[in-house]
């Protein structure tokens, strides 16, 4: 069946990395960097460094009219020692097509597989050897083969390198995928990072509907404020209770007292009366005045009251000395 012919272009490495996949699949082993050398070089050749490959076909290999998926474009053979073109629908034009890679790959090894003398110049690892088999009949190409062996010679350097490359990035153990944070309950990481519950452990009681539980009802009760620099939560103290705090009390007057306060306030109006006296001139400069006259009779209130406030003092003096308590009555 002739399909569309399309391009189909491939970077080095990912050509390296499919004819690589495919010699694995095919012989169970992974290629010498000589020999995946010599593979990518002689695909390049073929293909034009797989800028010019036509759906995925590695070698540029012809097909019979009887091959599953044929693909025709424009094309040249040597004949005789002539170039000759062709053009479709000539069946000279038919060549294989492959869905993918890989699947143009594995057919391009199984191609140089099924002739011996091509498989052990492949497997020889040198680029003249190799070139020389596939020219020995049945060909592999009609073109001249010194011509192609330069060419084929100087991809082979060209490659070397890598071919290198890529076969030990295969050979390389792929990197361990990280470990997803959420894991299912039957993982074992995921059960050995959460705490063991008994299995025999009571079943917690159901909420009834409308009531907090006991989370919500601790995250629901308000957050205490800081407290104020200087009170007694900040010190470290137990706060006294408001009823506690001690309130002063006005200290209960005995009569001793009483007798010291008045001996006080009678002197206090003595020494008034005697000061009305003399600015006056009732007193007449402190002679002794006539008992008749009212300056007389000032001056004597004055000499009663600074004696009431000495008996008042000398009172209050033979209470202290006696020892009587304040606010206590005297026998």
């Amino acid at each position: 069946m002739i399909v569309q012919n399309r391009l189909t272009p491939l970077a080095a490495a990912d050509a390296g990395r499919a004819l690589f996949a495919a010699y694995a699949q095919l012989t169970g082993a992974q290629p010498t960097d000589s020999v995946g050398a010599l593979l990518l070089s002689q695909s390049a050749l073929e293909t034009g460094n797989w800028q010019k490959i036509h759906n995925f076909n590695f070698g540029n290999l012809k097909a019979r009219t009887d091959y599953p998926q044929i693909v025709q474009f424009r094309c040249s053979e040597v004949i005789d020692g002539v170039e000759r073109f062709f053009d479709p629908p000539d069946p000279q034009c038919n060549f294989r097509a492959y869905a993918s890679a890989t699947e143009g790959a594995v057919d391009y090894l199984k191609v140089l597989h099924g002739q011996p003398h091509w498989w052990r110049g492949l497997q020889s690892g040198d680029p003249s050897v190799f070139v020389d088999a596939l020219a020995t009949p049945p060909k592999y190409f009609t073109a001249d083969p010194e011509r192609y062996k330069r060419t084929l010679v100087a991809l082979y350097q060209q490659f070397r390198p890598l071919a290198a490359a890529v076969l030990r990035a295969r050979l390389s153990p792929a990197p361990a995928a990280p470990v997803s944070p959420s894991l299912p309950p039957s993982s074992p990481l995921a059960s050995s990072s959460a705490p063991s519950v008994p299995q025999n452990a009571p079943a917690e009681p159901a909420t009834a509907p409308g009531a907090l539980s006991a989370t919500t009802a601790i995250s629901a009760q308000p957050v205490p404020e800081s407290p104020v620099p200087g009170s007694p939560a900040a010190s470290g103290r137990a706060p006294t209770p408001r009823s506690e705090v001690p309130v002063p009390v006005a200290p209960k007057h005995g009569a001793a007292e009483v007798m010291a306060d008045a001996a006080k306030a009678i002197a206090v109006v003595a020494d008034a009366a005697e000061a009305i006296v003399v600015a006056g001139g009732l007193n007449g400069g402190g002679s002794t005045l006539p008992t008749s006259t009212p300056a007389s009779r000032a001056a004597a209130i004055v000499r009663l009251l600074r004696w009431l406030a000495q008996l008042l003092a000398w009172l209050f003096g033979g209470f202290r000395s006696s020892g009587t308590k304040p606010g206590s009555k005297v026998p």
